[in-house]
């Protein structure tokens, strides 16, 4: 296309330059011919210049190149964006985090962290980032594929991706004291109170006594379990047993 006519020539002699935020925001260019072909005689110079004034308000040869005509958005269209997330391994009872990160750096909003259709928690972005705090038993013992939904903002579209979480299971420490003190052959019935601990929950499950040859089993309650033991028929010292056997969130234990 041309934008300018002389002495029978004509040429391309005006253009529009623009940046990528520009280039993004355009939504086509053109050329107004309103000027290079038209009559000498229409133009503003030539006002009372002729006998007969052919002069007309408008914009018909009022310069003698063609305008340049570029078309933009009222706003940038979105920025495609990625969500990305690592979390460090996390153990059962202990709290833990998921650092997220949206490239571009640039966006602002928010990212939810998901496990199907419950939400674990939310953080807002600064500079792109964040951290998503998941409290303590949140998850159970496990590996999970979580879901980063980040929502977007004026400038940013929404995007989704995942990150791993590992939940190894708690450790637990068993303890177990004998009541009385004092037993008499075949007639105390004696007792092994059995305390289960784990650092930030108290462990379920179930627990075994050995003794003299013989195994007891009791299920834990409050993290506390009472066997009662047969009375023992011979004196002498005895050698208590105690295991814990553990659960799906918590490693198991033993003593003597």
């Amino acid at each position: 296309e041309y934008s300018y006519s002389f002495s029978g020539l004509s040429g391309s002699l005006d253009h529009i330059l623009v940046n990528d935020a520009a280039l993004a925001r355009s939504t086509g260019t053109d050329i107004w011919n309103i000027n290079g072909g038209e009559s000498l005689a229409l133009e503003y110079s030539r006002y009372n210049y002729h006998g007969t004034d052919f002069h007309a308000e408008g914009p018909y040869r009022s310069s003698d190149h063609d305008p340049v005509i570029l078309g933009l958005l009222n706003k940038a269209p979105a920025v495609a964006t990625t969500v990305t997330g690592t979390a460090s391994p996390i153990q059962y009872g202990k709290a833990g985090s998921v650092a997220v990160k949206v490239a571009p750096a640039t966006a602002t909003g928010t990212v939810v962290v998901s496990r199907g259709a419950e939400t674990l928690g939310s953080t807002t972005l600064t500079a792109g980032a964040g951290s998503v705090a998941l409290a303590a038993r949140l998850l159970p013992a496990g590996t999970y594929t979580l879901t980063l939904a980040y929502s977007g903002d004026a400038k940013h579209k929404p995007s989704t991706g995942t990150v791993t979480v590992v939940v190894s299971k708690g450790n637990s420490t068993v303890k177990g004291k004998v009541k009385p003190k004092r037993i008499l052959v075949s007639k105390t019935t004696a007792k092994v109170v059995v305390t289960v601990g784990a650092e930030g929950y108290t462990p379920a499950g179930k627990v075994r006594v050995r003794v003299a040859g013989k195994s007891y089993r009791a299920a834990l309650e409050d993290g506390k379990a009472v066997v009662k033991l047969k009375a023992f028929k011979k004196p002498g010292t005895y050698r208590v047993k105690v295991r814990y056997a553990g659960n799906s969130n918590t490693e198991a234990d033993r003593t003597h």
